[in-house]
């Protein structure tokens, strides 16, 4: 009985210490700045629409890849989109997504982005697959990637009678290489 207290009493401590609250990143009509520490990816994403801006608000929550891979070679895309156009963005040659940035123009309410992909060393991206959809026109997006996968690539598209995006996120398996 002693044994299995201890377990659960390390497990919750593990949990708790394991764990980040998410971070905002952005208010209405400004600017999106988000990287995530060394080694971690993007794991959570959320963001509410406000039809008086006609804007997102955007916030993350960052996890640490598997023990034993090193996120290296990051760099930044340009930006994957022009205002009102599709963005459709996948991290080149295995990359996992660490960073998002995005402006917001008021003149066609809507959002220009890039990303920040990171490769992790000795490791493989496969299994890949879209989500699909994970929000409605002017609703919260409120998506966690699951438990042994991650973050790749995004795509969204606009539509002008609404001055928002709907968001589909690429996700991908993570295993060491053969």
């Amino acid at each position: 009985m002693g044994y299995i207290v201890v377990f659960l009493i390390f497990n919750a401590v593990l949990t708790v210490a394991s764990s980040k609250t998410i971070q905002d990143a952005n208010k209405y009509d400004h600017e999106v700045k988000f990287t995530c520490p060394s080694n971690q990816f993007i794991k959570n994403i959320q963001s509410d629409h406000n039809d008086r801006y006609e804007d997102r608000t955007w916030a993350f929550r960052c996890a640490y890849v598997p023990a034993g891979a090193t996120l290296s070679e990051c760099s930044w895309s340009g930006y994957v989109n022009t205002m009102s156009d599709p963005a459709n963005y996948n991290c080149h040659d295995g990359g996992i997504i660490t960073g998002w940035k995005s402006y917001h123009s008021n003149k066609e309410e809507d959002r220009a982005t890039k990303y920040r992909c990171c490769k992790a060393k000795a490791y493989l991206t496969h299994t890949c697959q879209y989500t699909g959809f994970f929000n409605d026109w002017d609703g919260v997006l409120n998506y966690r990637v699951p438990n042994g996968w991650v973050l790749t690539g995004v795509f969204s598209h606009y539509l002008g009678s609404k001055r928002d995006r709907r968001f589909n996120f690429n996700i991908c398996q993570l295993d060491l290489e053969a």
